[in-house]
């Protein structure tokens, strides 16, 4: 049984590998909020082990007592294979070469980190991973003097073997991705080997900071270099991995220019919309690839415009590029062919004017509109013609309503129109129909109204609706009536009777308007004047 004795020592270097730890732990809290990402769970996964090396290492030198160092080793090297083989991994899910990698190959490459660390765990049994481990002296501070066995330089090499194999498939990347998307690949490449040089030189016995490992810091600064890129960077908003299969098999076409408009990059979609080959394509001008260059573009340059290229109708948006150190901006240009959009809105709205008639509502005026009105006079029309009691109608025109529109903006123009078939409908009756025949235009179906009550109602509207609907504004609407009561006396349609209203009214236009003419056989008129 382990007899364990509490004995500590302590020496300002500790902080720094406890801090260490503690900022890995941070970072993969911090890289928690993000949504996740291509790599995510490997990259927390990593940065746990980092914590779990690095507050290792400081306890190891925390504590003086040779077996709480020799638990303690076997815990931080379970941080430093998990680091080495998570990072790596990670590099290359990142590099987008994971694939290269199966569910066979995964576990061979397993085999020789699971030995090892069987080894380490059980290294008082055997010589295999420590030829000797004692307690000795250097500095004023206990630490484990070690010989290595042939197990650990397995493990070492093969280590540094898949950290180079990771770091050569990186660089192949930095070859393959655009100039915009290197600094990030740059950047993972510099914190993938950062770590390696100082462990190389302590496994050579040079090492400024003696009798302390820096690996496992160095690897936490590493997770530090990544976490600053997540945070000022946003690394991984659009990962290199992702750039091939996106980029390259978009259903848009996507142009990419430098800060003097002259085409970095293109994806296939772009080269058949512009009907060019990558090779042309590249650092050409805008204005070479069309005329129409300046009507890509809009001022603000982050808007968008729509624009009929080659027979389809595409809708152009546009994203500042900014590269490392804001040092000149360039484009990217969005190509999204909207024609077969606009064809289902042009449907739509088609059915949906179709869908207003039948609904019978004019939606400006909450009346009855034109179509809903002759479904309600024919009815009337029919029952007239039955019961022999008078059918009359009131055609109700708006003077000067162009000049409303024209001075004073459509939106004037709309209020007179809601005004006036307010009022309408307040001075009639409640078995009255009301609606809007078109335009500025309305008609009035008084329910059982003989002459004498349809003119009386017309007075009213002449009086009451322009005073109403010009208070207050510099305008002078006045209303021209027509109207037409039919007894039953000869036989005439519902069209007739309309058109009969129609040269009424028109006879109180002529006439000077703001009055009410009654249609006569003989257009004798009957006028109404304010």
């Amino acid at each position: 049984m382990l007899k364990l004795t509490m004995v500590f020592q302590f020496h300002y270097l500790q902080i720094v590998y406890f801090s260490a730890s503690l900022l890995s732990l941070a970072l993969a809290v911090i890289t928690n909020k993000f949504p996740p990402f291509h790599g995510s769970r490997i990259w927390k996964i990593t940065l746990l082990f980092v914590a779990l090396w690095a507050g290792c290492d400081g306890l190891l030198k925390f504590f003086a007592d040779i077996t709480a160092k020799q638990i303690l080793l076997r815990l931080s090297y379970l941080g430093v294979m998990g680091t080495t083989m998570s990072w790596s991994y990670f590099v290359l899910v990142y590099g987008n070469c994971g694939h290269l990698i199966g569910r066979k190959l995964k576990v061979f490459l397993l085999v020789i980190p699971s030995v090892s660390f069987l080894g380490v765990m059980t290294f008082s049994w055997h010589p295999w991973f420590y030829t000797s481990l004692e307690l000795v002296q250097v500095n004023g501070l206990w630490v484990l003097a070690r010989r290595y066995g042939p197990l650990f330089w397995i493990w070492a090499i093969y280590a540094y073997a898949v950290i180079v194999s990771s770091s050569i498939l990186l660089i192949r990347a930095m070859v393959r991705f655009p100039k915009h998307y290197k600094y990030r690949i740059s950047l993972l490449l510099t914190a993938a080997i950062l770590p390696t040089v100082p462990n190389l030189l302590y496994l050579m016995g040079i090492n400024l900071i003696t009798p302390y490992d820096p690996s496992s810091l160095f690897f936490a600064l590493s997770a530090l270099l990544i976490g600053l890129g997540i945070l000022r960077y946003r690394f991984f908003d659009v990962v290199p991995v992702a750039y091939h299969s996106v980029f390259q098999n978009m259903k848009s076409g996507v142009l990419v220019l430098d800060s003097s408009k002259k085409i970095l990059d293109l994806n296939p979609e772009a080269e058949r919309i512009f009907s060019v080959t990558h090779l042309k394509a590249i650092g050409k001008s805008l204005e070479g690839l069309t005329e129409r260059a300046g009507e890509l573009i809009t001022k603000d340059r982050t808007g968008s415009v729509e624009m009929r290229l080659n027979g389809r109708l595409y809708e152009i948006s546009s994203a500042p590029l900014v590269s490392p150190g804001n040092m000149g901006e360039g484009l990217i240009l969005h190509f999204h062919d909207i024609t077969a959009q606009k064809d289902t809105e042009k449907k739509l709205s088609d059915a949906y004017e179709q869908l207003k008639e039948i609904a019978g509502t004019d939606a400006l005026t909450g009346l009855l509109n034109r179509w809903s009105f002759f479904e309600q006079a024919r009815r009337e029309f029919v029952r007239s013609q039955r019961n022999g009691s008078p059918f009359s109608m009131i055609l109700i025109d708006l003077d000067n309503f162009k000049a409303v529109n024209d001075n004073m903006g459509h939106l004037a123009g709309d209020d007179v129109l809601r005004k006036t078939a307010g009022t309408l409908v307040e001075l009639s009756r409640g078995g009255d129909v009301v609606a809007r025949y078109g335009g500025d235009e309305f008609v009035v179906m008084p329910f059982q109204t003989d002459e004498t009550h349809a003119l009386e109602l017309a007075r009213r509207y002449v009086s009451a609706i322009p005073p109403r609907i010009n208070s207050g504004a510099e305008m002078s609407v006045t209303l021209s009536i027509g109207i037409i009561v039919y007894d039953g006396s000869d036989e005439t349609t519902l069209e007739d009777i309309l058109d009969r209203a129609d040269k009424a009214m028109y006879a109180s236009k002529s006439g000077g308007k703001n009055r009410a003419t009654i249609w006569r056989s003989d257009m004798k008129q009957d006028v109404v004047r304010i």
